[in-house]
């Protein structure tokens, strides 16, 4: 009970909450602009980018994997990126992930 007391009081008091709001809005919103990603939906860090198809969402997933960024691919048809980074995730980290994203898109639908 401590721990999850002491958990708790570190979310509120460093206010990852509405880092996760703020910062998530913020990557949402960069990743919809990018060509190949059809939809981007989500709650706070908790993202997807649904992609055309399972196999572009694996080679872009590959491809920021080589690049140094983890995230996985999801959803019934295998088509969705599923991004969810920790509550102290931080804006400067969003455009790393957004410019890794561009980039392995790119080289994705260019494999496509």
């Amino acid at each position: 009970m401590a721990a999850a007391m002491a958990t708790l009081g570190v979310i509120q008091d460093e206010n990852l909450m509405e880092n996760a709001n703020t910062v998530g809005a913020y990557l949402r919103t960069q990743l919809a602009r990018h060509p190949g990603i059809h939809d981007v939906r989500g709650a706070g860090l908790f993202i997807g980018a649904e992609l055309a198809d399972e196999a572009i969402a694996s080679r872009v997933v590959n491809e920021m994997r080589a690049r140094g960024v983890l995230i996985s691919s999801s959803g019934p048809a295998g088509n969705v990126l599923k991004i969810r980074p920790p509550l102290i995730f931080s804006r400067e980290q969003a455009d790393i992930l957004n410019d890794t994203a561009a980039a392995a898109l790119e080289v994705a639908l260019a494999d496509g």
